[in-house]
């Protein structure tokens, strides 16, 4: 069976080489693919420069490109490659990373051979590639992958330990109005480390090279991404794995963990004590409106979601997690009695809201190129139409919430809204 995909290998590959704040990202292929990918992630750059004033120069602005041609395309595209690598290297980068588009994965450019020839005879500089043909070699996510398959390559094996930690895999495409990116190192606070290398998110490739120096690891998102980045990194490697809290119950859990490695503050307890505080009260001003509610949680992107189905426990919501990719690992990793039912296509949803009649509907997709949504009436709500049975619910759409609690709170926000019937808006418990 052919995958469809909704993005390339070759972007996903740049995303992943333009992590590293001192690399050049070269796209062997035509100008129209690297003007596509640089207009993608300048816009999405320049959104996030709303809301923050710390950031740096525009990672886009290191990507540069081949430019081939219909000469190319007939003759090959390998000297054009040279080139534009030793242009690079003369002005001064010394670390360089290739990733191809369809073109010269069609016509068989030995690019990997390019990048070998220019690292040997360029003493002290890293030229790394990935040949991801443009889709050929899948979606965005393979090229992210292959991206740091080329990184562990150049990683110190047995580097000297410290009491340091590595963050792994960030990804905020969904958050760009939001300093989610600095709630990971909010919940460092309360330990004495210090984090080594934002790996996959920004670093420079001196703490790429030393990543093995840390103590642990910490994805940040639990998901198919961070397990196949964590088994790259891990091949030979000691670091111990915290994955970053979501929610109440998680970040004690978490905290209790860290204090095995890291020395704890003084202000720790403090912290804790105000975690189990807002989780009472977040459970009492939300209990009049969610509590024996049923909610039917169904994602497309998200693999695992323990930290969704948590917080709705935690305020009495009954969930079914409806899996569509049970093939991508388990969606649960923390809570194996939840009900969990697969739906691979629109009939199989349809049957799981004519059973369980959700009073919401929760999803990190519109579901607006889904037949699940052909029965639309009112904005924002799902609607399930059988010959016996008409269910209509709200539609939530939700992603990763982020480190610690504040994403957390915000969505139990919004759910007490939707279930109280004052529709899918922000909500705060203080207002």
């Amino acid at each position: 069976m052919t995958k469809r995909t909704t993005s390339c290998a070759a972007y996903g590959a740049a995303l992943g080489f333009m992590s590293v704040e001192d690399a050049a990202v070269v796209v062997h292929g035509s100008r129209s693919c690297q003007n596509m990918m640089f207009s993608f992630k300048s816009l999405r750059e320049l959104e996030k420069r709303k809301y923050r004033q710390d950031l740096g120069p525009l990672e886009s602005r290191r990507m540069v490109c081949t430019e081939m041609d219909e000469m190319c395309a007939i003759f090959g595209g390998s000297e054009r490659l040279e080139e534009q690598v030793r242009f690079l290297l003369a002005e001064g980068w010394r670390n360089v990373f290739i990733t191809t588009t369809c073109v010269p994965g069609i016509i068989g450019d030995d690019c990997k051979r390019v990048a070998a020839r220019m690292e040997s005879s360029h003493e002290g500089c890293r030229v790394g590639c990935v040949e991801a043909s443009g889709n050929m070699t899948g979606d965005w996510e393979e090229g992210f992958n292959a991206s740091s398959r080329v990184f562990t390559g150049y990683m110190d094996r047995e580097p000297d330990q410290d009491d340091s930690i590595n963050i792994l895999a960030e990804r905020y495409f969904y958050y760009l109005n939001q300093n989610i990116d600095d709630r990971v190192l909010k919940i460092l606070e309360d330990f004495d480390v210090r984090v080594n290398c934002r790996y996959l998110y920004r670093s420079t490739m001196d703490e790429v090279v030393g990543f093995k120096r840390a103590k642990c690891n910490m994805p940040v998102i639990d998901d198919y991404i961070s397990d196949t980045v964590l088994g790259q990194v891990s091949f030979g490697n000691t670091q111990d794995v915290l994955y970053a809290p979501m929610g109440f119950d998680a970040y004690l859990e978490w905290a209790d963990e860290m204090s095995r490695y890291y020395d704890p503050k003084d202000s720790l307890p403090a912290t804790l004590e105000e975690i189990v505080l807002e989780k009472e009260r977040v459970v009492e001003a939300t209990e009049e409106n969610c509590r024996g509610k049923r909610a039917v949680i169904y994602h497309e992107e998200t693999d695992r979601i323990d930290w969704e189905v948590e917080a709705l426990r935690d305020i009495g919501v009954d969930c079914l997690v409806v899996a569509k990719n049970p093939d991508r690992g388990a969606v649960l990793r923390r809570n194996p009695g939840t009900r969990v039912e697969n739906a691979s296509d629109v009939d199989g949803f349809h049957d799981i809201l004519d059973r369980y009649c959700p009073d919401v509907v929760i999803s990190d997709t519109d579901l607006g190129t889904s037949k699940v949504r052909q029965h639309y009436d009112v904005k924002d709500r799902i609607v399930s139409e059988s010959d016996s049975l008409r269910i209509e619910a709200p539609l939530m759409k939700q992603f990763y919430p982020g480190a610690g609690l504040d994403g957390v709170v915000r969505f139990l926000g919004r759910v007490n809204d939707v279930l109280g019937g004052r529709g899918v808006g922000s909500w705060r418990l203080d207002a």
